[in-house]
This record gives structure tokens, C-alpha cells and sequence, in this order.
């Protein structure tokens, strides 16, 4: 889920306060649906009437859910949003939202590279998780710097869970990671992909 967008709109159609509108998402031709919620409404001239059917010189205050697009679309890029009043739908607003995407952690270490099929094998990892401004760390989410060993997840071949020992802040940006390989079923040596996950 996305965070909420603050808008306010003059001239906008009676729209009771603590409602909600359901509002049109397009974004590279792909087009899915939220919500702008009727935060509060007040006028901006004297003679302004809040209950002006029309919304003449009245400000109406949103918040604007926006849903979330699927990786394939790129994830970050420019989308545009529309909302009305059903009983006004020419006077709808439409206006420009970007998406963004936080920078991706990278394993920058994995020791020994190799190991035994049934397993055991006492690895290190060092995680770099990218920290400062427009971060998942600055914006307070779940992160591997701050992740406890509980937390995170290193599953080996899709299935095949490693058992982690303890999980170490490295320097402003690195996680280091102890864990034992897990067995792997097939007992075949073959290169096998590894997944990271926290919660």
C-alpha cells in the first residue's frame, strides 16, 4: 500500500465530509481504482455558501488513496488521478501523481560461496541497504539494517529455509548476516538461487 495524498480542490461539487469517492488510477495505460476521502470543506470568499451544491469559492480537503501497480509496470513513473461527484461527473479533477520506488537492498558478500548438499555449512552475508533520504530506512519501514534475525528470512531454492545465528549493523549501511545452509533435497551440486525477505 501506498501512503495518502493531501489535496485540496476549489470549486469542487458538494461533497459531504467523512465520505468517500472512488477515484480513477491511470498509470501506462493501465487503469485500477482508489479512493479520495472527504477530509473537510470550507469557503474562500465571504459570500461563499459551504452547502453550494456547486462548490462555488468552497475548498474542498482530500485524501487520496492511490492502489499499487504491479512490478511489471516499472513501479515508479508518472500516473494521473480522477475522482467526481456522481451527481456532477463533468466537473470531476484529474491532475498528476508520481509514483517512486525505494532503492533495493544488494548482497554485497556471500562467504563461502559454495557448500555441502546436506547442508550446515556456516556462511556469512553482508547486505547493503541503502540509508539516507528517499530510503526505506528514513521513511521508518522495515529494513535490514534495523531487522532483528527473527525477522528475516533466507530461503535457499525457493523452499529450503537457512537457519540464521545472528543478524549485525555493519557501518552505516550493511547488515551482516550469520546463518547454515540448509540440505539440499535434490542432492544434486548445483548453483541454487537465494531469496531474501524481512517482516
Amino acid at each position: 500500500a501506498y501512503d495518502t495524498a493531501y489535496v485540496e480542490v476549489v470549486d469542487f461539487p458538494y461533497a459531504e465530509t467523512g465520505t468517500t469517492l472512488s477515484a480513477t488510477f491511470t498509470k501506462d495505460g493501465v487503469v485500477k481504482y482508489g479512493s479520495a476521502y472527504v477530509v473537510g470543506r470550507t469557503e474562500v470568499s465571504p459570500d461563499a455558501d459551504i452547502n453550494d451544491v456547486l462548490g462555488i469559492d468552497v475548498v474542498t480537503f482530500f485524501d487520496i488513496t492511490p492502489p499499487v501497480f504491479d512490478s511489471e509496470l516499472g513501479g515508479a513513473g508518472s500516473a494521473t488521478v480522477e475522482f467526481f461527484v456522481a451527481l456532477y461527473p463533468t466537473k470531476s479533477i484529474a491532475y498528476p501523481l508520481y509514483y517512486f520506488e525505494y532503492p533495493a537492498p544488494t548482497v554485497a558478500l556471500i562467504a563461502p560461496s559454495a557448500g555441502g548438499v546436506g547442508g550446515g555449512t556456516y556462511m556469512r552475508m553482508l547486505i547493503e541497504e541503502p540509508s539516507g533520504p528517499w530510503t526505506r530506512e528514513d521513511a521508518g519501514l522495515t529494513n535490514f539494517l534495523d531487522a532483528s534475525a527473527a525477522a528475516i528470512e533466507i530461503i535457499f531454492d525457493g523452499s529450503n529455509n537457512a537457519a540464521l545465528e545472528s543478524v549485525k549493523r555493519v557501518g552505516l549501511a550493511g547488515a551482516q548476516i550469520y546463518l547454515r545452509s540448509p540440505a539440499q533435497a535434490s542432492k544434486l551440486e548445483i548453483a541454487v538461487p537465494v531469496t531474501f525477505k524481512i517482516s
